[in-house]
């Protein structure tokens, strides 16, 4: 048994409530659903479903360079055909569909009355096996066949980057030559002209006093003002606080969570350190790029005792020896980490800990709840 087999073994058998739905959203995915069909078929959201697709991959180990298609490619070829395989062998392990979580407040509506069961050759429905069984075993999944996968858009997609690039060169021209043409029908400075005034010499002969002269010289005088820079203030969120590993909409396809695990302070800061270490995952599922932007000085954590944890350094996936604001990019398809780490020991007696961020790409401020356990 190699290691996805195992992987696969010990997520069919798991227990875990988080594992029996990643189960059941990886197995409808290799069914050949999409998000959007898993959501509209069993009453689920696409976010919930995006969480549990990006939770089998950190499982299975899909690179996290791959965009979308390229992932669900990478699962179709290495992890599916065996995954198939299992539960040919086993196929009391998709019997059973896993319940949401509940502060997603999801209402899965299943009709047992219309659920099938295929047993053997012979196709049974659940009011005939009410009469041999007991009529609370649980509705199976219904097995669907693999859709075929759409084919390549990266053609498309490198013409339309190249054609924004050209689009925005030509006006970046068009603006230069129109500001230098201005800037050369500007008004000249005027000449200053100069009267000197000459005094009439000493003599016997009385003369009238002559009316001195006086220079004088205009010059405009310019006045620049500069402009008062405007910074749009952050927009709030609408929850109080957000449990670890539930995420943040930061924008179409874009979500960020507190990871569930501490770090180990060597891992992404400085060691040695008493402290203690937590990870941000923002997770960019749409068809762009998206720029995360936040203060590295922008993070506070307190527990529920009122105890504070000062905050010693924070950056993308290492924490940078500096303060201010850090800017990064993330890749359609991809993810990437905000490390953190704070000074200080959690007492034993303390049951969660809230980490405030006062920003992320202008959402904010955001409170991400960690459990001690």
């Amino acid at each position: 048994m190699n290691n996805i087999e195992s992987t696969i073994w010990l997520l069919a058998h798991s227990t875990n409530p988080e594992d029996r739905r990643e189960w059941a959203v990886l197995y409808w995915r290799s069914q050949g659903l999409k998000h959007e069909e898993i959501a509209e078929k069993w009453g689920y959201s696409i976010k919930w479903v995006q969480r549990y697709t990006t939770r089998a991959n950190k499982r299975f180990e899909v690179p996290q360079h791959l965009n979308n298609l390229e992932k669900l490619q990478y699962l179709e070829q290495n992890v599916f055909p065996l995954m198939r395989k299992f539960i040919a062998n086993e196929p009391d392990s998709i019997r059973e569909l896993p319940p949401p979580p509940t502060e997603l407040e999801q209402d899965i509506h299943i009709n047992e009355d219309s659920v099938e069961e295929q047993k053997g050759d012979k196709v049974i429905s659940v009011d005939e096996k009410n009469n041999n069984e007991n009529p609370k075993d649980p509705p199976i999944i219904e097995i669907l066949p693999p859709k075929q996968l759409p084919p390549p858009t990266d053609r498309w997609r490198t013409f339309r980057r190249v054609f924004f690039t050209i689009v925005s060169l030509v006006i970046i021209s068009l603006v230069g030559y129109f500001a230098y043409n201005l800037g050369r029908g500007a008004t000249p400075v005027p000449e200053i002209i100069v009267i000197t005034a000459t005094s009439i010499p000493a003599t016997d002969t009385p003369v009238d006093t002559p009316t001195p002269i006086f220079t004088q010289t205009s010059l405009p005088t310019f006045t620049f003002t500069a402009e008062p820079s405007f910074t749009p203030a952050p927009t709030a969120t609408q929850k109080g606080y957000y449990d670890q590993g539930e995420g943040v909409l930061l924008a179409d396809g874009v979500y960020a969570y507190l990871n569930e695990e501490f770090q180990g302070p060597g891992n992404i800061c400085w060691k040695p350190n008493n402290g203690f270490a937590l990870i941000i995952i923002v997770e960019n599922n749409s068809d762009n790029d998206y720029d995360v932007r936040f203060d590295a000085t922008g993070f506070h954590a307190k527990d529920n005792l009122g105890n504070e944890y000062k905050l010693r350094g924070s950056g993308i996936f290492y924490c940078e020896d500096k303060f201010g604001i850090i800017e990064g990019q993330i890749r359609d398809g991809s993810s990437n980490n905000i490390g953190m780490q704070f000074e200080g020991i959690i007492p034993l007696e303390a049951e969660y800990v809230d980490i405030t961020v006062d920003f992320i790409s202008g959402i904010g401020p955001i409170i991400f709840r960690k459990y001690i356990y």
